[in-house]
């Protein structure tokens, strides 16, 4: 069962046995996408290219390049299709073939009625660039895509086979053509900012001889409707303009064309501003004889500039009197650059305190760094995903210059001054006069997963973490576990098999001193069996008896088949913005014996960015080209195979990501499953 996709220009073969793209590590010194050229030299650094083709010779790789002209297609998960959006063209027609069929009759097109096997369909005047289709393949068969351009309402070449020869088209998509004539649409730009009326221009094609005339019931000849995405229609124009009540006719001669200006004021029919996003606009002629099939127009509404605000604090918890670093920033986040205008100062911060009064306000405090000396207007552009970034600093005063009360929790509210208010934004903040005793209890293993039977090492440890005297009131055995199963019933009570002295004393630990406690389960339940294999469990550490904060626990996995472990390494936890994330994903062979893990394609594995509601902001899948090559991997025991990549902070649309928290999770793509681990990461200024 697979899916192969060709494009107008290209079939995305398997590489042969024992090529470049199979064998070279990677990423190999200097090679990020492992190709076999030098990231220096390399036309598309990003995506394997060993062939740097450069169809327009822009210096710009064929797989890379989006406008050159040049389609090229790939699959991404089991049932969508993606191509390059080359903006030269208007839309796309998606063609599904069967291989079989084609090696039969050399139809490169075939027709969907005539096929026994169902595979062959049409997806006609397609104007983005991703097809859903949920298409079931049945074993032996394989079906195949081809996607060709559409320009000025005409089907564009389906490109070339591997002998250089133009394939045929010998079941294609309906034009927008009925006999000699042609609809087209255009606009006079592709994307708007809001309120930016829309210029629209119908026009009519006599593409062939001989002349052709229509004639019209009313005085309007042409118009247009637009629709949303999904296809509801919003604006029909018709509904906003009345026609003269007179018979009218046009002549177009071979070659000939008629041309008809209107514009929209990107409104609904109920004179409603639409929302922003991607809308199609498609051609409407009023003739009384046959119609020449609408042409059609994308066109994206922008939001224009949107403003947000974001206010952090250098730490959560200060010592009393030590200063507090505070970062405001206005973020960009719309789709279009935006200026804010300020009549003197930037911005300013206030302090609340728990009962909600401000304490203080640097507006009224001599030195507020973002103020001018003269009252003279201030203008600051920002671009798309960019911020204003202010920095300000709180010594712990109040406005009468005395430190506030300590053990208390503030909150800092970030204001900008700007002409337009913008949100305001706050965080909150714990002043304490000394951190005390802190304990950090933890439990760790010799593994993190087990064959069945094999002892589990156990360390339990408590340390404190304070900058004073921990004492701890412990009986004769000091600490044990538990063994709780995934449904959180104890399997295992360690202090029913302990004979421990009827004592208690009294433990100092010192600031940084850690107090041990090591055990050993041999995977037993109480009952005296053996706890079921391929299952994960949680190991319970606490003091004996047990205290507030002592407890710690870790999750380990007993397994009987064979086991992979995925695991995600980054080279730091905290990044400035802008620098490059160096990632580092391996899967690990757990079990006693040789593993093989085979793949469904060449990419093998691969990572997304979620921010912290969870929404993936950037999956390198998508800028990835993933040929359909079947490959494995042979892994000794305790054997592990790693993939490197770069994450250079942007989003899938490619702007900067702000200054936050985000889990880079990652995949690798086996046939049994597919696996992955996860990691967090902070991005600060």
């Amino acid at each position: 069962m697979v899916r192969a996709a060709f494009s107008a220009a290209l079939f995305l073969a398997a590489p042969a046995p024992g090529s470049l793209a199979q064998t070279l590590p990677c990423p190999a010194p200097g090679d990020f996408d492992c190709d076999g050229v030098h990231d220096l030299a390399d036309n598309c650094f990003r995506i394997r290219n060993a062939d740097q083709r450069d169809l327009d010779a822009d210096g710009e790789g064929d797989v890379c390049d989006e406008d050159d002209g040049l389609i090229l297609a790939d699959f991404f998960g089991e049932r969508f299709l993606h191509w390059q959006p080359e903006p030269s063209f208007d839309g796309f027609n998606v063609y599904r073939a069967d291989l079989f069929a084609l090696r039969g009759t050399g139809q490169y097109t075939q027709d969907p009625l005539e096929s026994p096997t169902g595979i062959p369909e049409r997806f006609c005047g397609r104007w983005d660039s991703t097809l859903e289709d949920p298409f079931l393949i049945f074993p032996g068969e394989v079906p195949y895509y081809l996607v060709a351009g559409i320009r000025n309402g005409l089907e564009e070449s389906l490109g070339t086979n591997s002998a250089g020869v133009e394939r045929p088209n010998d079941h294609p998509c309906e034009t927008n053509t009925i006999g000699p004539l042609r609809s087209i649409v255009r606009t006079d730009l592709r994307t708007y900012s809001p309120d930016e009326a829309v210029q629209v221009e119908v026009e009519f094609i006599n593409v062939d001889a001989p002349a052709v005339t229509l004639t019209f019931s009313s005085g309007c000849q042409a118009d247009f409707q637009v629709h949303e995405r999904r296809g509801r229609l919003v604006y029909d124009n018709r509904n906003h303009h009345a026609c003269p009540d007179i018979v009218t006719s046009l002549t177009l001669p071979p070659g000939g064309s008629q041309t008809y200006n209107l514009t929209w004021l990107q409104q609904d029919d109920a004179g409603r501003p639409l929302p922003p996003g991607d809308y199609l606009l498609r051609s409407f002629s009023y003739s009384d004889q046959q119609l020449p099939r609408p042409g059609s127009r994308a066109i994206t509404l922008q939001r224009g500039p949107v403003f947000e605000t974001l206010v952090k604090t250098d730490r959560s918890v200060y010592n009393s009197g030590e200063p507090v670093g505070i970062a405001l920033s206005a973020r960009n986040a719309g789709d279009a650059p935006g200026t804010l205008t300020f009549p003197s100062c930037l911005g300013h911060f206030e302090v609340e305190n728990a009962s909600g009064n401000i304490v203080y306000d640097n507006r009224f405090a001599p030195g507020n760094p973002t103020c001018s000396v003269l009252p003279v207007v201030r203008e600051e552009q920002v671009a798309t995903g960019e911020s204003l970034d202010l920095a300000f600093t709180w010594n712990q005063r109040d406005y009468a210059g005395n430190l506030v009360p300590v053990n208390q929790t503030y909150r800092i509210r970030g204001i900008f001054d700007s002409d337009e208010p913008l949100p305001p934004a706050s965080t909150p903040l714990s002043i304490v006069s000394v951190i005390g005793p802190l304990l950090k209890p933890s439990v760790s293993t010799d593994l993190d997963a087990y064959p069945a039977g094999e002892p589990v090492l156990i360390d339990y440890s408590i340390t404190n973490a304070g900058d004073a005297t921990a004492t701890l009131s412990l009986g004769g055995c000091g600490a044990f576990f538990l063994v709780r199963d995934a449904l959180g019933a104890t399997l295992w009570d360690e202090s029913r098999h302990q004979i421990c002295p009827a004592v208690f004393y009294e433990q100092p630990l010192e600031p940084g001193q850690t107090l041990n406690f090591p055990f050993s389960w041999n995977q037993m339940s109480e009952t005296g069996v053996q706890v079921p294999a391929g299952a994960e469990y949680t190991i319970l550490g606490t003091t004996d008896p047990p205290q507030l904060g002592t407890a710690a626990e870790k999750r380990i996995r007993i397994f009987t088949s064979p086991i992979f472990e995925a695991h995600l390494l980054t080279d730091l936890d905290w990044y400035p913005a802008g620098q490059p994330v160096e990632i580092r994903l391996s899967v690990w062979n757990g079990s006693p014996e040789v593993q093989t893990l085979a793949f469904r394609d060449s990419c093998e594995a691969w990572f997304v960015v979620e921010d912290r509601h969870r929404n993936v902001i950037y999956d390198a899948r998508a800028h990835r080209t993933c040929l359909f090559v079947l490959s494995s991997v042979t892994l000794q025991p305790g054997q592990s195979e790693e993939w490197s990549f770069r994450w250079t902070q942007v989003d899938d649309g490619g702007a900067p990501v702000r200054l936050d928290d985000y889990t880079l999770r990652g995949f690798y793509d086996g046939f049994d499953q597919t696996r992955q681990t996860a990691k967090l990461i902070r991005i600060v200024r």
